[in-house]
């Protein structure tokens, strides 16, 4: 089949059929629209894709920190990002990574709260998760060190900006450091269709 266009156009569209022993139907559905090919680039949008499977992310956000020293009794929002969800009742999840914990004094330790919600102060959200850790005790030369890391889940009440946190505390007479000896802390918060 040759398609001749309108009169400013000068060349020809051709439909052709491979050699084939098996009779094929090709079924045109009955709405206006364009004919999408595997050349084609920027024709196919999310509305002609329709939902996603449930559990499908739909989007991943991640940040990164460097070594971080945090005075004695403080609390620290080390991480506070950003995600805006794509549908009212997805899943937010996070995970948070924090290597080579030092603490400054003998059996202390500190507390990680992580907290999902749309409030940019962490402890206005929910809060998911606390974890006490005990850190390695020794000066920036030690490499005596903890590991910590946390993860959580949120259902989403809208599709403002969410903001998933991580505060530590530190004890009242001990200071720390995270990602200690050049080490970088890690956050990975990812949405989920529902």
């Amino acid at each position: 089949i040759a398609i001749t266009p309108n009169s400013s156009g000068t060349g020809t569209i051709s439909i052709t059929a491979p050699n084939t022993n098996t009779n094929r139907t090709i079924a045109l559905p009955d709405v206006a629209g364009n004919v999408v090919t595997t050349g084609d680039t920027g024709t196919v949008t999310g509305t002609m894709i329709g939902s996603l499977p449930t559990g499908s992310i739909v989007q991943v956000v991640h940040d990164s920190a460097s070594e971080q020293t945090l005075a004695q009794g403080t609390v620290t929002a080390v991480y506070n990002t950003q995600i805006t969800p794509s549908a009212i009742g997805n899943k937010i999840f996070f995970m948070v990574t924090i290597p080579s914990v030092t603490i400054s004094a003998t059996n202390r330790r500190i507390t990680c709260d992580g907290y999902i919600g749309t409030s940019a102060t962490p402890a206005s959200n929910t809060k998911l998760i606390t974890l006490n850790a005990m850190g390695g005790i020794g000066t920036g030369a030690d490499n005596t060190v903890t590991s910590t890391m946390i993860s959580g889940e949120f259902t989403t009440a809208s599709t403002s900006v969410h903001y998933a946190s991580l505060t530590i505390t530190t004890p009242s007479n001990a200071s720390c450091t995270v990602a200690r000896h050049s080490a970088i802390s890690r956050i990975i918060v990812w949405e989920k269709s529902s």
